[in-house]
């Protein structure tokens, strides 16, 4: 009897062995499968190195293919004392005076690379496509860089390079800079925590425009504020997509020419920064000119300080485009007690409510997504009666699509319920609302009963997902004679909702059971889980309200299901 030959495993598609190998690397021991089966199966050996050699973070298993040794520095500290009196004018020059690296286990070539090394190097180069390179935990010495971009001849030493971050101590080596290709989209450069400013040396050699020169592709830099930027070398990367000023607690001060510098990047489309504890109305006093963006579509501003930094900036920022907004304000507290009213609410130039009224006056066209969150920013006096009237600010935006508020402490009345002439008002203000998230950290703000609920969703024909924080559990008579009055056709394009709490509390089964009753009857598409990031610890979950609720709806659903 003749058998059917096994096709070689050579032929299986090499999408579905890098699928299968990426599942496999998350597991434990799973590198060292991967390895073994790169080893002894020349079939699986280009899926399963790809896989493993994606990304990295170290570039000591590459420079381990050469003959390199680890040695202790000895040479005095020379940090922030000396500068480098060398004259040379080449752009990747690296003298000895300018290596600041003593005292540290620093990896250095011992004998020159061989052909044999070079090649089993490429083989391996050419799949880096992730490149985490932590200066302080990886001290390398400069010479390697040079060397081995020498022996390159031209050639891009990882070719497929295509995001590398890179955080720097000492900011005396810019060697990993000439391992860079051309190809490269995104690189983000962060300071060690433990830095000091004084360090980054090479910052004063234009280490941007290198950047710029070397890969002319980049669409997405990150760039830690400690670092020597100017607006000239900003302006360089007229390619760029997005832009990110990093959070750093070592920066009081806000450059407000390089702002400026950001609305010359004609093709920048995301733009997030941090803003320190010193930007207010110093920064940008009143009658500063409007910094315009012309393709701007994503703002994202966060700060630690107060709402003053928040609006300031707010106030010289135009883009006809601006889609997406995000402002989040942390730790505006010392403990229990708020440092000042002004810190959420900011002076009589610029409270929150101006600051919404001018969201409303520059980007009610345009705007689909808001993200507020104010969740950790207290005020000694809450400057906003209830929710609706917090609402009544972001009425004007009628093109939200995606609305997510975080408030805190600032809305002085708890429990305050919405009515039908508040959903009513939210559904006619947000026709195009697909996602409505309010207060995700559980505080008791506002109560909606189960008749407002189906109200407002019937009257959302967009809506697809809800959280809420209380919802007000009603007598057992069905709500679905009240959608009915609004529109004949159930939403079935509503799928997720979530609720943080049930009023009154329910202590018994019946009452779960005529609450489930209720919403299934509503929504008929509604699709009944538990999620519990959304509730806190783990261990907690399983005896809240949602989560009994949620089940009360499932056995409900699965007696339908048989009944049918």
């Amino acid at each position: 009897m003749q058998t059917t030959t096994t096709p070689r495993m050579q032929y299986l598609h090499y999408d579905i062995l890098r699928e299968i190998f990426e599942q496999t690397r998350d597991l434990e021991g799973g590198r060292r499968t991967l390895a073994a089966l790169a080893h002894v199966c020349k079939d699986f050996q280009d899926a399963a190195l790809d896989v493993l050699w994606h990304k990295l973070d170290s570039l000591e298993p590459l420079l381990r293919h050469f003959t390199v040794i680890k040695k202790q520095e000895t040479a005095e500290d020379v940090t922030g004392e000396e500068a480098c009196d060398c004259d040379a004018d080449d752009e990747y020059h690296l003298c000895e005076t300018c290596n600041v690296v003593y005292g540290h286990d620093t990896l250095i070539l011992e004998a020159p690379i061989s052909s044999a090394e070079w090649s089993k190097f490429k083989t391996y180069a050419r799949r880096v496509c992730h490149l985490l390179l932590c200066e302080k935990e990886q001290w390398i010495h400069p010479s390697i860089f040079v060397v081995v971009f020498e022996k390159a001849r031209g050639e891009a030493v990882l070719p497929s390079l295509r995001n590398f971050e890179w955080v720097v101590d000492s900011g005396s080596n810019p060697g990993p800079v000439l391992f860079l290709p051309p190809e490269l989209r995104s690189i983000e450069i962060y300071c060690d925590k433990d830095s000091h400013q004084k360090f980054f040396r090479w910052t004063c050699h234009s280490i941007l425009r290198t950047i710029h020169s070397l890969c002319p592709k980049l669409r997405d830099i990150t760039i830690d504020p400690q670092l020597n930027t100017s607006p000239e070398e900003l302006s360089s990367f007229q390619n760029l997509r997005r832009l990110t000023f990093a959070r750093s607690r070592k920066i009081d001060t806000y450059r407000s020419d390089l702002l400026g510098a950001t609305a010359s990047l004609g093709a920048l489309e995301t733009f997030d920064t941090w803003l320190p504890g010193g930007v207010g109305h110093e920064t940008f006093p009143t009658g500063s000119d409007v910094v315009s963006y012309n393709a701007l579509k994503t703002l994202s501003l966060f700060t630690e300080s107060s709402w003053c930094a928040i609006a300031s900036v707010l106030s010289v920022i135009s883009s006809p485009r601006l889609l997406s907004l995000s402002i989040r304000l942390q730790h505006t507290c010392s403990g229990i007690t708020s440092i000042a009213d002004e810190l959420l609410m900011g002076c009589h130039d610029c409270g929150l409510p101006m600051s919404m009224n001018l969201l409303a006056e520059r980007w009610s066209n345009c705007l689909q997504i808001l993200t507020l969150d104010l969740e950790m920013a207290h005020t000694a006096e809450a400057h906003i009666k209830t929710l609706p009237d917090f609402f009544a600010l972001l009425y004007p935006l009628r093109q939200l699509t995606r609305l997510e508020v975080g408030l805190g402490d600032i809305v002085e009345c708890i429990n305050s319920v919405l009515g039908d002439s508040d959903v009513d008002m939210m559904a006619a203000s947000w026709p195009k609302l697909q996602y409505l998230c309010i207060d995700k950290a559980h505080r008791w703000i506002a109560i909606m009963s189960i008749k407002s609920l189906v109200s407002y969703v019937y009257q959302s024909r967009h809506l697809k997902q809800l959280e809420f924080p209380v919802l007000l559990l009603g007598t057992p008579s069905d709500p679905s004679q009240t959608a009915a009055e609004v529109h004949t056709d159930p939403p079935y394009q509503f799928r997720y909702l979530h609720i943080h709490h049930l009023l009154p509390i329910p202590t018994s089964e019946v009452s779960f059971s005529c609450a489930a009753v209720q919403l299934c009857s509503a929504f008929p598409m509604l699709c009944i889980g538990t999620d519990t990031n959304k509730c806190g610890k783990k261990g907690a979950f399983r005896n809240c309200e949602w989560e009994k609720l949620s089940q009360a709806m499932q056995l409900h659903r699965n007696h339908n299901t048989v009944a049918m």
